[in-house]
This record gives C-alpha cells, structure tokens and sequence, in this order.
C-alpha cells in the first residue's frame, strides 16, 4: 500500500474535495460541496442560511480562482466533514420516503393482492 503524499499549499477546490471526501465518488463530491454551500450553518451554529442557486454557482467559482491555504484548509475540512452526517441522513430519509410511497400506493396494493 503506497504512503499518503504530503499536502502542498494552496490547494485547489477539486483538489481539497478529493482529500476531505476521499472514500465518496468523483462525481458525488463536487454535489455534497455544493449542498453544504446550499444551507450553510450560520456562526452560532443555530441558524441555517439558506443560499439560492446563483449564490452557490458564485461561491463556487469564486473558490476555484482563489486556492485554499493550510488555515482555511482546516476550517473547511472540519465544516464539510460535520455536515456530512446530516446530509447522508437527510437522503436516506428522502429514499425512504419515496420506497414507502411507491410501495404502499394503491398500483402495487392491488398488484398484492
């Protein structure tokens, strides 16, 4: 098994994705990120700010010019990683809601019985 390479700072957007979200797919990165922009915990930890489409789009973009230095590197990392439990509960919930639908509308009720 080969060794971990060290981090070089600044570290692009894609790149921070990558190491934060190792174990998810490419693709799946960049739509976690982007949700975790989405509704963003205010400083108190209390409050969400829910940011439209276009605010996101902007952000984004504004993180891919400037890179990420060790210090926001950090802070970033810690704020993703929180979120991600609530995010992967938030869609199976949202996946079970829908099974439940889909298995209990009355197509399949009567496909039963």
């Amino acid at each position: 098994m080969a060794r971990p390479r060290k981090i070089k700072f600044p570290v692009e957007l894609d790149e921070f994705l990558r190491l934060v979200l190792l174990k998810k797919r490419p693709e799946n990165r960049l739509k976690i990120y982007r949700e975790h922009l989405r509704t963003d915990l205010a400083q108190d930890g209390n409050t969400v700010i829910h940011r439209t489409e276009n605010e996101v789009i902007a952000l984004i973009k504004e993180k891919r010019i400037r890179k990420f230095n060790e210090q926001q590197y950090e802070c970033a990392a810690e704020m993703l990683l929180n979120f991600l439990p609530r995010h992967e509960a938030e869609n199976r919930k949202k996946r079970a809601q829908v099974a439940a639908a889909k298995r209990w509308s009355k197509e399949n009720s009567k496909k039963i019985s």
